[in-house]
């Protein structure tokens, strides 16, 4: 997320196509559960201004990236879907 974050200020400051929407996906690992060094992009997408929402079931990730995009297309703002280990 770290290497991506110039791209993602832009954009969102430019915004998202009104008859598309953006959302983008990160699996990340607060806890270090599966990995050695833990990640936790939601402080970076603060401070980029873009909304996280944060699904804590399979069903909610289904749910939710559907209602991500029509969400991102008329306010032209990207969309962040954080998804951890316990997700």
């Amino acid at each position: 997320m770290h290497v991506a974050a110039d791209a993602l200020a832009l954009g969102n400051l430019s915004g998202a196509h009104p008859q598309g929407g953006v959302v983008v996906i990160m699996g990340d690992d607060p806890w270090c559960e599966s990995t050695q060094v833990p990640a936790d992009s939601r402080f970076l997408c603060e401070h980029l201004r873009m909304p996280v929402i944060e699904p804590g079931t399979t069903q909610q990730i289904k749910d939710w990236i559907d209602l991500s995009f029509r969400l991102s297309q008329p306010r032209a703002v990207y969309r962040i879907c954080v998804t951890t280990a316990q997700s």
